[in-house]
């Protein structure tokens, strides 16, 4: 049977069916050793980079003898001198067989099992039989944060693949357990959410289904900043009209055309052409992303985009640095006009400036301010136009570089966008020659996009007007044979317009 690794669960090392007592190894750091080998089977792994996992504190005089004297006491506790390679500066696991690569291997079988259902089940089921928390001893180890995600994506994608194959062998109850077990590893797993779904509905419990459907939409939102893909939106639409098929996308299922703010565009080409700065505000779903994107879309020279997302919100610079990345492309030869300091201190931001390290606290926040401003009030010499979007989740010290910018480059022509709950002293520190408030799109707006009046009139009373909660009408009603108004258009109506608003 030969020498086999358990890195599943508590660490075990196996000869001939044996376990292998761990005093056997004499000391902790064989045992670390055979894991690390095991993790990067069959790969030769440097000498360096087993010393950054064995001694991450303190690095040995004779690192080489270390090793080898580890080596050894492996190979005499496992009784066989082939189940450590020895390498060229390095060491591999040789013959040696682990749980961790039969689990790899049934996850390469279920893809490869394609849609036959059964063989995708069968290689599920083998897999996830091993499963149970990979690498514990290690949990906080540096090195092996990688390998442990990547064995958690693995399972988790077996339990995804084997919901489905349960869903297509006829077995909704089966797919609900095993979706289940996904969802909890990760909630925000956009596949996982949408099994488990299909597999509620499958059994009988859409409510069940439409539940999880907005506890995913929930979490992406408030954690990561982002609508749900248009899979998920489409069976949340299904459902909502009582289990049907998701149909074919139809006349509104793309995006809408850009109506009812012309206004509010034509005042944004006003206030930017003349070289000054607009704020456009609004709730989410009013839009203003696209008015941004139709703004952008004629401007006659480079744009400079940035988006602040929800999850950077506590990492500093971070929509700096994307913003000053930007910025770059358009002219990386600014760079060199740069005093030496500030140079220094932005490739603390964009590492691919080089330098040298960089003064820390205050001082190097000053310097990565002025070096900042000087960037951008280059890039507004070359008549770019600053699009932030998202403002409300951005950074405290980006904020601050954005607001210095807008005071202090008077030719820095830009459009910032942002939802009411930005601070009242933030939007206070945001110099800006116009704001434009967004509201709901007026009702001629939606009857040019539906070309009814009535139903205008009904999607206008089911949601609050915002062009976010429109679309998720329009899309939910997509496919259907020329909306006819009347007693069940208008109820779909209001049941898709209660789901666009939440």
């Amino acid at each position: 049977m030969g020498v086999c690794l358990r890195l599943l669960g508590r660490f075990e090392v196996r000869r001939d069916g044996a376990v292998v007592p761990p005093a056997a190894f004499g000391g902790r750091k064989v045992r670390t050793l055979l894991r690390v080998l095991a993790v990067r089977q069959p790969d030769l792994v440097p000498h360096d980079v087993l010393a950054e996992a064995l001694w991450p504190d303190r690095m040995p005089v004779d690192l080489a003898t270390n090793l080898s004297v580890l080596v050894n006491r492996a190979r005499r506790a496992a009784g066989s001198p082939d189940v450590i390679v020895t390498g060229s500066r390095g060491y591999a696991l040789g013959a040696c067989s682990t749980d961790i690569a039969d689990l790899l291997a049934a996850v390469a079988d279920a893809r490869a099992a394609g849609e036959e259902h059964a063989a995708v089940a069968r290689a599920c089921a083998s897999g996830l039989a091993l499963w149970a928390e990979p690498l514990p001893e290690d949990t906080y180890a540096e090195w092996a944060h990688g390998p442990r995600e990547r064995l958690r994506r693995a399972h988790i994608e077996l339990c995804v693949r084997a919901a489905r194959a349960a869903l297509g062998l006829g077995d909704p109850r089966a797919a609900v357990a095993c979706a289940g077990d996904a969802v909890e590893a990760e909630p925000l797993d956009e596949s996982a959410a949408l099994v488990l779904a299909e597999a509620l509905a499958a059994a009988g419990d859409p409510a069940g289904a439409l539940a999880r459907l907005h506890e995913l939409r929930g979490r992406l939102n408030d954690e990561l900043g982002i609508d749900p893909s248009p899979q998920v939106q489409r069976l949340q639409m299904a459902l909502l009209r009582g289990g049907a098929e998701p149909r074919p996308a139809a006349a509104h299922a793309g995006p809408l055309a850009f109506v009812g703010r012309d206004d509010e565009l034509a005042a944004l080409r006003e206030t930017t052409g003349a070289g000054g700065v607009a704020v456009v505000v609004g709730p989410a779903g009013c839009g203003k992303s696209r008015l941004l994107a139709e703004l952008a879309g004629t401007w006659p020279r480079v744009v400079i985009t940035a988006r602040a997302f929800l999850p950077e919100r506590a990492e500093a610079w971070s929509l700096a640095r994307s913003l000053l990345r930007e910025a770059l492309a358009v002219d990386a030869a600014v760079v060199d006009l740069l005093p030496a300091r500030s140079r220094d201190a932005l490739a603390v931001l964009l590492p691919e400036l080089g330098g040298d390290p960089a003064p820390g606290g205050e001082s190097l926040r000053a310097l990565l301010l002025a070096g900042g401003v000087r960037l951008l009030e280059a890039a507004a010499r070359d008549g770019a136009l600053l699009v932030v979007d998202d403002l409300q989740w951005a950074d405290p010290s980006s904020v601050t570089l954005i607001g210095s910018a807008l005071a202090r480059v008077p030719a820095l022509t830009a459009v910032l966008a942002h939802r009411p709950e930005l601070p009242p002293t933030v939007r206070a520190s945001l110099v800006a020659d116009r704001q434009i408030t967004l509201g709901p799109l007026p009702a001629a707006a939606v009857t040019a996009l539906v070309g009814d009046p009535a139903l205008a009139g009904e999607i206008l009373e089911a949601t609050d007007g915002t062009p976010f909660a429109v679309a998720e009408v329009l899309h939910g009603l997509a496919g259907r044979p020329a909306p006819d108004p009347g007693a069940a258009t208008a109820a779909l109506v209001a049941e898709l317009g209660r789901a666009g608003q939440r």
